[in-house]
């Protein structure tokens, strides 16, 4: 027998125990939308948001300059979404398992290189859903097996195979 809240007695297996159990979960599910759940986020301190700043503009610069520079021209896309995402851990959350140098770069270079392939093989397959939603599982399980999850890396892969803008990869410049 178990107790929940009310002071009646229900037991695990039954039906009322288990509506009330899914109750509870959507009245906490609800409270962190509203924000009134327990936080463990601490303020960040300006100085902190300086550099995350700093960081961001520098790193993405270099990546931009080279992106609309050298690349660009050449209807060539090193500058992608995921990059913005990639900045937010890297320099928001340095701490982050996620955002560690060895994870950031082999978790892009592994989302970049399955998207790459499962890009030239989407000439055979024929099923968009079906690349986009490959590359990204495919993704994930090489980063954990690897151990160098950074989830921008699986963001990457999908770009990859949605864009129909040529990538190196497509013209066998990246691999």
């Amino acid at each position: 027998m178990t107790r929940i809240n009310t002071g009646k007695s229900y037991h695990k297996d039954s039906k009322c125990y288990d509506c009330r159990k899914g109750c509870q979960l959507l009245k906490e599910y609800f409270r962190k939308w509203l924000g009134q759940h327990q936080s463990h986020q601490t303020l960040i301190s300006f100085s902190e948001c300086i550099i995350t700043f700093m960081g961001t503009f520098l790193g993405l610069g270099i990546i931009s300059i080279v992106h609309y520079r050298l690349l660009a021209k050449h209807d060539f896309i090193f500058l992608i979404g995921s990059f913005g995402a990639s900045c937010v851990l890297l320099f928001a959350v340095p701490s982050s398992s996620l955002a560690q140098p060895r994870n950031a770069i082999l978790g892009q270079l592994i989302g970049a290189t399955v998207g790459c392939i499962l890009r030239l093989i989407s000439n055979y397959i024929h099923e968009q859903f079906l690349v986009a939603t490959l590359s990204v599982a495919i993704s994930i399980l090489f980063m954990q097996l690897t151990n160098t999850l950074h989830a921008p890396g699986a963001a990457t892969a999908l770009s990859v195979t949605m864009t129909t803008t040529h990538f190196p990869c497509y013209r066998c410049y990246y691999c």
